[in-house]
């Protein structure tokens, strides 16, 4: 808890055996943790847009959907993905109410002057994390899972990539979002890599701006921690970023100012 508080989420739920953790947005906890013998990733959760989606995500896959625990709300349908990996889509959860956020800085660009007279001193503070972004998994059955994805979901791709000189191959690397129609979505709800392994690789957290991340950064550093990478600027994406671990090693993921698709 003391380190996802410095990351810069908020606590919705702490029990002995269970921790459920949110950003400022309005919505569901980004991140439930619960208590086991060992340390593993269980699973993403995507919603669906209503209860009748859900129920026909139910038909066209024979999962039952099922109510989830009290403490989260709604019901859930529980499919696996082909690389193994548990997917919820979920819907009628509990909605949080929205809390404060930080408040992006007013930047003088180049000689577009918007502030003048007036300092900006960003506190060294646990950023605020607004929500979650984005998820990266690799997979050995990279196709097979992409299009599941797409099939299944309705997701749509907004980049490939292809390992150098070897475009012939077919794409490595896919970023996917959720299809919104005519309402901007991120440029990636999942990215999904090809690679030896079945795994988590990390998932991002949408903050303010470059200075909550920098100054959230600082504060971070002055307890102990350490980044992984960044600050930098992502191509796939245009986010600012810096990389974390957790306390078992999970890779955390700061992004700000990304490209929306529609």
């Amino acid at each position: 808890k003391a380190w996802a508080n410095a990351f810069g989420f908020g606590t919705v739920l702490r029990t002995h055996d269970e921790l459920h953790l949110r950003g400022t947005d309005a919505g569901a906890p980004c991140v439930i943790v619960r208590r086991g013998a060992g340390t593993r990733f269980l699973g993403a959760a995507y919603q669906a847009h209503d209860e009748a989606d859900l129920l026909r995500l139910g038909d066209a896959t024979g999962a039952r959907p099922r109510p989830l625990p009290e403490a989260v709300g709604g019901l859930t349908v529980d499919l696996v993905d082909p690389s193994g990996v548990p997917v919820q889509v979920v819907a009628g959860t509990h909605p949080l109410e929205p809390q404060p956020s930080q408040t992006a800085h007013t930047l003088n660009l180049g000689h577009e002057l918007r502030r003048v007279n007036a300092v900006q001193r960003p506190r060294r503070e646990p950023t605020k994390v607004q929500r979650l972004g984005h998820l990266v998994m690799q997979s050995t059955r990279y196709t097979e899972t992409l299009n599941w994805y797409l099939d299944t979901l309705g997701m749509i791709v907004s980049d490939f990539l292809y390992f150098p000189g070897q475009r012939d191959r077919g794409p490595s690397m896919s970023f996917i979002r959720c299809d919104r129609g005519s309402t901007p979505a991120d440029h990636h709800t999942l990215a999904i890599a090809l690679g030896p392994a079945n795994r988590y690789v990390h998932s991002a957290y949408q903050v303010c701006d470059l200075d909550a991340l920098a100054a959230g950064g600082e504060y971070l550093r002055e307890q102990g921690y350490f980044r992984s990478w960044g600050i930098g600027r992502h191509i796939q994406g245009s986010q600012l970023f810096d990389y974390w671990r957790d306390p078992d090693g999970f890779m955390v993921e700061h992004v700000a100012v990304g490209e929306v698709l529609d």
